[in-house]
């Protein structure tokens, strides 16, 4: 046995088991139950780092070559940057640089050689991976709400799939492959027609981002896939789209960054609960206040498309002076485009939706959130009475309601008739019961006496499967895991009690996954010690601070066979930062007389694939097993047998 076996197995594994005629297979708890963010260790430790090393020499020479120049950075968006692959000329870098490039690119590539790894999987955890990924009856699928893994039968999957969402003909219509493609190409064509059209109102940047996305996509369209919900009795599942690289994405993407910008100046605009709890902690409240949750039923399919465009195009129409630098008439048309052409993949399947919020595009939630705010003006000032506080987050409202018994309308009347107004069109919510604490969110808010409490919510089927001491990820994954973790609960918690008891629990939690109280510790206490919030830490001078001009990043697949970090930054000092009898690398001239001015170098790690990347379900057509379409003609011939009968 491998001595991590003996030293860092975890003793908490578990999984959900939504199978019901074919029984899993054996050991399955002991490899689903590392959680698919574990990464397998490679068979072989890295041979070749040439890739790496042409990326690092792109990098060094650009800041070489723009070492003294004044970049204009105004126009620069990180969402929208589209990267160059422009390499300087080797006679624009000075031959010290090259020279240096070269001894630390043959030094670097003799430390990485091809040899044999220790697999960090067990015998009986490779031969259940293995067939877990060549079965055509079974698949490892991800649980709503982060509640770890679960197993189910593909036909099951696929059925419920079909049965819970796409049959639904008010919502969905299947499409052949050359419809999809046909339709994709009409597309195309739009957005291309609409950059020409508002050519004036889009900017240079955005105009090459949405082109240049446009002609390097290689697949149009989005995959469908689904979470499965089993928190809920008796489970269902949450229909996902993933748009990420579709032919809508790039205007996805610039209709949400206008859609933004109108969304924040909402007033029930909720950006996240840390955001709610600094609001509530600050409340003092009167006699009788009651907490209230509502949530929406299916609010993407149930928003009318017709109806939300002409609202919202009536609201910015309205609004316009305060949206002087959003170009509302290129926002309205691009949105129209993203929310009536939605066409997505299931299988070899191809789906277009009909109705309802497009899933999975980019603008999607400020579209969502957008709308029902706009029916929210009308009903609001009818209880400004009752409603102390009322926050929406998407499909989630969060309300502090004060009975009014000074009304000559009784209290639970008012209630009714709120709950009943909540109603837009087809869209319902479901409100929870006036109570003195509730659920929100990743939040349990209370009353107490006149104030607002607030701690943690924790679903009870979560599994907690952090990621393994063993597992093959790059060093820092840990600290980073407890240092976020820890300053989630003290920012999220009002009670100090709570936050020492939250923080216990968690390094139980872990202690469980495998890891050593003497590896725990010193990361606990360093996240006590940053106790201060992040952004007074900010307001700290720190000498050590250094501009982005002043680092290198050397990216690297990591691989805990490879040579650690410390023999790269050794090769790095010694070849090219200073070497011996030689001047420092930021004493160093360019071509135009410049200093480099470059003085560290950063090793950016990268995982390998982990175990959801291997069993990954959402692209179900490259799985073995019974195409989705052959369920489609099982459903027909069941329906035209139906009809004889009938």
């Amino acid at each position: 046995m491998p001595c991590w076996y003996y030293f860092d197995r975890p003793s908490h594994l578990a999984f959900h088991d939504l199978t019901t005629f074919i029984q899993p297979p054996k050991n399955l708890r002991s490899l689903l139950g590392l959680s698919l963010k574990f990464c397998p260790t490679p068979s072989s430790s890295t041979s070749s780092v040439s890739e790496s090393l042409s990326r690092f020499k792109r990098d060094l020479f650009c800041k070489t070559f723009f070492a003294g120049k004044m970049l204009d950075t105004a126009c620069y968006d990180a969402k929208l940057h589209v990267p160059s692959t422009w390499i300087p000329q080797d006679w624009m870098i000075p031959h010290p640089i090259h020279r240096r490039y070269r001894n630390f690119a043959s030094s670097l590539q003799s430390l990485f050689y091809k040899k044999h790894c220790s697999s960090n999987l067990l015998w009986h955890q490779r031969n259940a991976l293995a067939n877990l990924r060549s079965s055509p009856d079974l698949m490892i699928v991800q649980c709503d709400k982060n509640l770890g893994p679960a197993i189910i039968e593909r036909h099951t999957y696929i059925r419920r799939a079909l049965d819970d969402h796409l049959l639904d003909t008010s919502t969905y219509r299947p499409l052949t492959a050359d419809q999809a493609n046909q339709h994709m190409n009409t597309v195309r064509t739009s957005i291309l027609t609409w950059l020409i059209k508002h050519k004036k109102n889009i900017s240079p940047t955005e105009r090459k981002f949405i082109k240049y996305h446009l002609s390097n996509n290689r697949s149009p369209f989005p995959a469908f896939y689904l979470l499965f919900k089993v928190h809920k009795t008796p489970w269902s599942t949450r229909p996902i789209v993933s748009c990420s690289g579709s032919l809508l994405y790039s205007l996805g993407v610039w209709v949400d960054r206008q859609l933004q910008t109108i969304v924040r100046q909402l007033p029930s605009y909720l950006k996240n609960t840390k955001d709610l709890k600094d609001d509530l902690v600050q409340l003092r409240l009167p006699p009788g206040a009651l907490l209230f949750t509502a949530d929406a039923i299916s609010m993407y399919t149930n928003i009318n498309t017709g109806i939300a465009l002409r609202s919202i195009g009536q609201y910015l129409h309205r609004h316009s002076h305060s949206f002087k630098d959003i170009p509302l008439a290129a926002l309205m048309e691009a949105l129209e485009i993203v929310m009536t052409n939605n066409i997505f993949s299931f299988g070899d399947t191809y789906w277009l939706q009909l109705v309802g919020t497009a899933m999975g595009t980019p603008p999607a939630p400020c579209y969502a959130t957008l709308v029902y705010a706009i029916h929210e003006y009308t009903i609001l000032p009818r209880y400004r009475r009752n409603l102390l506080f009322y926050k929406r987050y998407i499909d989630d409202i969060f309300g502090i309601w004060i009975p009014d018994n000074d009304n000559d309308t009784p209290d639970a009347s008012l209630w009714a008739d709120f709950c009943t107004d909540l109603t837009f069109h087809q869209l319902h919510w479901t409100v929870s019961h006036r109570s003195l604490s509730v659920d929100f969110m990743d939040l349990t808010i209370s009353i107490k006496g006149d104030a607002i409490h607030t701690t943690l919510y924790e679903k009870a089927l979560n599994l907690y499967l952090y990621i393994p001491p063993h597992s093959a990820h790059p060093p820092g994954v840990l600290t980073g895991l407890v240092l976020g973790n820890a300053y989630r609960i003290r920012t999220l918690c009002s009670d100090p009690v709570d936050i020492q008891n939250l923080l216990r629990s968690f390094y139980q939690r872990l202690l469980s996954r495998g890891y050593k109280p003497s590896t725990l510790r010193p990361i606990f206490q360093r996240a006590i010690r940053n106790g201060y919030p992040r952004q007074c830490r900010t307001l700290i001078p720190d000498s050590t601070q250094q501009s982005p001009s002043e680092r290198l990043f050397f990216h690297l697949q990591y691989n805990p066979s490879d040579p650690k970090s410390h023999r790269i930054q050794n090769l790095w000092k010694r070849y090219l930062l200073h070497p011996p009898h030689e001047a420092h690398l930021s004493r160093v001239r360019n071509k135009a007389g410049a200093y480099i001015n470059v003085s560290r170098l950063i090793v950016a790690y990268s995982r390998q694939k982990n175990l959801g990347n291997l069993l990954s379900y959402r692209k179900i057509d490259k799985c073995p097993g019974p195409q989705v379409s052959s369920f489609l003609i099982t459903n027909m011939g069941t329906r035209e047998r139906e009809r004889e009968r009938e």
